[in-house]
């Protein structure tokens, strides 16, 4: 149904941008034709919603430290679940969509972290 889809669409957002097309994508003058964040952005207002409230979730982590270093295991959701409310996004929403985003922002920040030193 139109879950999936909208799910699928994070997933690849979510890749993309925590994987550092967003910061590789600032150098250029103009958005690209087949520009992921465009092709990606999500299409139900729920979705749009949450990919918001992912924005904000910067500092909002769970760490554990590790031989390697740090190692971010995910994101306060209790603090997701507030900010949700204050910003009027349906707990829904966030329970359904939030889930998506954090495994692959976590799994890639941690592949950056290691590629990175």
């Amino acid at each position: 149904g139109g879950g999936g889809r909208g799910k699928k669409r994070l997933r690849a957002l979510a890749d993309w941008h925590y994987g550092g097309g967003a910061e590789y994508c600032q150098a250029c003058p103009s958005v690209c034709e087949n520009c992921p964040r465009k092709e990606n952005h999500p299409q139900s207002v729920e979705g749009r919603k949450v990919w918001d409230l992912a924005m904000r979730m910067g500092g909002q982590v769970r760490a554990v430290s590790s031989m390697a270093g740090m190692v971010i295991i995910g994101w306060d959701m209790n603090a997701a679940f507030r900010l949700a409310d204050g910003l009027g996004i349906a707990p829904e929403a966030v329970a359904e969509f939030m889930p998506e985003i954090e495994q692959i922002a976590c799994a890639k920040t941690n592949e950056r972290m290691t590629d990175n030193g």
